[in-house]
This record gives structure tokens, sequence and C-alpha cells, in this order.
């Protein structure tokens, strides 16, 4: 497995960004128990235009992307994504692991749907611990987390 930066710009990558967001928070819509997830309404456009940075892992073809932003006193990690058929096969590992060996300096924050137990462990493995608990929507809790 290999990571690189992908150009989210470019309408190609944008595709092959949404063909492994998609299958992604769809599994993480039926955790959850809520299917209103926003990234479920990307689309091409909307990849092109993010302020994010985007990083892939690439085995012939992508596996998975970590996306963040740079804030004034923080990183925030915005995505996570892995297709389905490579969950728990340590692509996700890989793509945090990468963030906190490059990210400069400042603590990293993340936000993941509270009953995301898989993704809450995982970052739990990292070394993030519970900054805070938010309703995104009425009945739908998400989990901050923090790593310092």
């Amino acid at each position: 497995m290999q990571l690189c930066r992908l150009d989210h710009t470019n309408t190609s990558t944008a595709k092959d960004i949404l063909s492994v967001q998609c299958p992604a928070y769809k599994e993480e819509s039926k955790i959850i128990g809520f299917d209103g997830i926003p990234y479920l309404n990307d689309n091409i456009d909307t990849i092109r235009l993010s302020q994010e940075t985007f990083i892939g892992c690439y085995d012939h073809h992508l596996l998975g992307f970590i996306a963040y932003e740079k804030r004034e006193q923080h990183y925030q990690i915005t995505r996570l994504c892995v297709v389905p058929t490579h969950f728990r096969k340590g692509v996700a590992s890989r793509l945090v692991d990468h963030i906190l060996t490059t990210s400069k300096s400042g603590p990293i924050h993340v936000q993941t749907g509270s009953l995301n137990t898989p993704a809450i462990d995982l970052y739990r493995r990292f070394g993030f611990v519970h900054d805070y608990i938010s309703e995104a929507e009425p009945g739908v809790w998400l989990q901050c987390l923090v790593r310092h």
C-alpha cells in the first residue's frame, strides 16, 4: 500500500474519492442508524471545491483516504473513508498514522458518530481521547475526540 496526496480538484480523482466515500459512509450510516450524513450528498463539484487536504492509500486503486484541514490552532480530520471490502485491513490505521507523523504542531481533532465503535476504537488506539459530545441532529450524537 502506498500513500500519496490526492489532487481532489482533478475530476477523475474526485470520482475516485466519491467511489470510496459513498460506500464507506453508507456503512457508517447503518452503524449509527442515521442516513443523513452530509458527505453522502457530495458530488464531483463539492469534492473538487473542497478546501481540505486529501491523502490517499493505493494498492492498484484507491482503497481509502483521509482528509483534513489545518485551522489556526489545530488540525481537524474531516473525513476518513475506506472501501468496505478493505475494512479492518490496516488502511485506516496507515492513514491516521500518516497524519500523526506529518502534522507539524497543535492538537488533532476528529468527530464521528457516537455509535461508530470501530472508528472510536481506531482513534483511541492512536491516543485520541474524549473531548465532548454534540448533537448533530435530534437524536444523532457525535463523539468529538482530540489528540494533543
